[in-house]
């Protein structure tokens, strides 16, 4: 295995393989995109390496400055530690700390052992895709359930059921969240990403939206109502909403749920999600 970093002159290489594989790693081609087009990141963004073996592209790394690291490999590609040795020199020559990995769960696993931290978290998903050709069925929504796009005037509004997501799927140290610091963070995600939130007499109780829109496909992510409000149809009805937007988009669907959230799940099946893999996101000890 070869590694080498993209430049302008590999970069439709790139493309090349990883577009075929987009449903598993929109997180990294969302990166590739500058106004709606394919573009090389900026370095001060990210890097990214391809591993080429037997003449072609076997594997694409990218890393982001703040230390996101997203490996993709083609279809049941394992790497041996030396085999991988190259590659994480030249990462940690770009950025100083890994703090996250995100994949494949096969893919992720191969890269724990040798980063410079261990790993503290896994948590494990599944991958769900929904194509664009597949009909979405017709869903009454309630008059009393009203959908909003959520701006930025709204964001103070919105950002307890945010908050809350966050301690219930993604905060692994709670008593690090820094609310102010991630309050600013959110009004960003807005400027970038379709959030649709609803309301039940003024209140908002259930949020969906995007996290990573690439080229093919958009991820869904953020998906959440109040416990108190649950079992009454509202993910299912912005869920509904987003997809609709999403076809009219030209991409298909596609998001990771906890292995374990057997409500999500269901729902996701119910808009006729498949699972197609196991996905994980692991994350390095904080020092």
């Amino acid at each position: 295995m070869i590694w080498q970093r993209v430049d302008r002159d590999t970069f439709t290489d790139l493309l090349r393989f990883i577009l075929p594989l987009e449903h598993i790693c929109v997180n990294f081609t969302s990166r590739l995109l500058q106004r709606s087009r394919p573009e090389l990141p900026s370095p001060r963004e990210a890097a990214i390496f391809i591993g080429i073996a037997g003449g072609k592209i076997a594997a694409a790394v990218l890393v982001t400055s703040k230390g996101l690291l997203i490996p993709v490999h083609s279809d049941n590609l394992n790497l041996t530690n030396e085999q991988l040795q190259p590659l994480i020199t030249y990462v940690y020559r770009y950025v100083r700390r890994l703090y996250c990995l995100i994949g494949i769960e096969e893919t992720v696993r191969q890269y724990e052992n040798l980063l410079k931290s261990p790993i503290d978290v896994r948590r494990s998903h599944y991958l769900m895709v929904r194509p664009k050709t597949r009909p979405l069925s017709p869903l009454h929504i309630s008059a009393d359930i009203h959908i909003h796009t959520l701006t930025e005037k709204d964001v103070r509004r919105v950002f307890p059921l945010e908050k809350a997501y966050q301690f219930e799927e993604v905060v692994v140290h709670p008593e690090r969240f820094n609310p102010s610091a991630y309050l600013l963070h959110f009004r960003k995600v807005v400027k970038t990403q379709r959030i649709l939130f609803a309301t039940l007499d003024k209140t908002p109780i259930s949020k969906a939206g995007t996290n990573a829109i690439g080229v093919n496909y958009t991820q869904i992510g953020g998906v959440y109502t109040a416990p108190e409000q649950r079992g009454h149809g509202f993910a299912r009805a912005l869920m509904h909403r987003l997809i609709e937007e999403i076809q009219a988009s030209g991409r298909s669907s596609v998001l990771f749920v906890r292995t374990g959230n057997r409500s999500a799940i269901q729902l996701y099946r119910r808009l006729n999600f498949d699972i197609v893999g196991r996905y994980q996101i692991s994350y390095t000890r904080l020092e």
